[in-house]
């Protein structure tokens, strides 16, 4: 799972496994480690019963965005694109993550959905 922060948006990129663990209503989650003696940074995905849109919680060093599971589970099934907050802040956005036209040759793509936009 990728990670945006730009202003006052947060933006996830969840791979095909990604995206299919979410629609089945379990937690994605990505820990980065700053070093010994420090506070690790977490950002969640957390598909809820009890959410009733998108929303964004912050506390102890950890981002969870929360979706209506109901919502994770039909995005996972079909060829939706992304999710979105209908209101409120921060503007969040939860996508599919596809292939890159110019990746890096470092970064593997295995788990990524093809890009619509690839040349065949």
């Amino acid at each position: 799972m990728k990670l945006r922060i730009k202003g006052n948006s947060v933006r996830l990129r969840l791979t095909r496994r990604e995206v299919e663990r979410a629609g089945q209503g379990h937690t994605v989650e990505e820990v980065v480690q700053f070093g010994t003696g420090t506070q690790d940074f977490t950002y969640a995905l957390e598909p809820s019963a009890a959410a009733d849109d998108v929303k964004a919680e912050y506390s102890s060093g950890r981002i969870t965005v929360k979706v209506p599971s109901g919502s994770a589970a039909e995005w996972a099934a079909s060829d939706l694109v992304a999710i979105a907050n209908a209101e409120g802040t921060p503007a969040i956005l939860i996508e599919k993550d596809f292939v890159c036209s110019n990746a890096r040759p470092e970064e593997d793509e295995a788990e990524m959905y093809p890009n619509p936009g690839a040349v065949a």
